[in-house]
């Protein structure tokens, strides 16, 4: 029985030690306010350390957003659809990145958990997207469409939201700074290959206040826009290392 265990022992830790200079992974992953895909590409510094280097695009929601319809008018067209009473504007989110990762425990066996911690900051590059929706009326056979403003259309004479591409041309620019921190936990089955999920926090910090929603409808108060946000994450990741 003795013998086993160091047999095993030996197998485990005398394994060759492969040198890696590279590693590459992306993924998927959804946060306290919304989802996010994201690619990183990293440097080996030394056996446990990586400098990171990334990219990631997320859409940002407000707390107060609630999906509604117009459950009072029927449509021999079609049926109406979902919309956020008062939401302006939709916010989009890419962030640029550099960071570190470091190891803490090396995977000792096929089927163990590498465990490490990273972080990244950068550039948080922001736009905004107004949103458009498809307006009841009675006197015409379609729905036009225009552009949401709060003070003019009513949950009785909205229809429903409109194509999500409608705004495109619209967008509007908001410059911030973002700081992000998550634990890794690792457990692909091959040596060569990166599977995991990483959880943690993140701070994005705006140069203006992000108008999301709108602040007074008909001169009454409605809800706070914000230039700080700040989230928990978790994120799905899949890649392959590189020697």
């Amino acid at each position: 029985m003795l013998s086993q265990w160091v047999i095993a022992q030996k197998e485990l830790y005398d394994s060759p030690v492969v040198l890696y200079k590279s590693q590459k992974f992306g993924g998927i992953g959804l946060h306290t306010s919304g989802l996010n895909m994201h690619f990183s590409y990293g440097k080996y510094i030394d056996a446990t350390h990586i400098r990171t280097f990334g990219i990631e695009f997320l859409n940002m929601k407000h707390e107060k957003e609630r999906k509604g319809y117009n459950e009072t008018f029927g449509s021999q067209f079609k049926d109406p659809k979902g919309y956020y009473f008062g939401k302006v504007n939709s916010f989009l989110i890419l962030r640029p990145s550099i960071g570190q990762k470091k190891i803490f425990t090396k995977k000792l066996r096929k089927k163990g958990v590498q465990l490490s911690q990273s972080w990244q900051t950068g550039f948080s590059l922001g736009f905004l997207k107004p949103i458009y929706l498809e307006i009841i009326n009675n006197e015409l056979n379609y729905f036009p469409i225009e552009k949401y403003d709060p003070d003019n259309h009513t949950i009785y004479d909205i229809f429903g939201r409109a194509s999500v591409l409608k705004g495109l041309n619209e967008l509007q620019f908001r410059p911030g700074l973002f700081y992000k921190y998550g634990l890794n936990f690792e457990y692909a089955n091959g040596k060569d290959y990166l599977e995991g999920i990483e959880a943690g926090f993140t701070v994005d910090l705006f140069l203006n206040k992000i108008k999301i929603m709108a602040e007074t409808i008909n001169k009454i108060p409605a809800a706070r826009n914000k230039r700080l946000f700040i989230n928990l994450y978790l994120n799905f990741y899949f890649g392959r290392k590189e020697n």
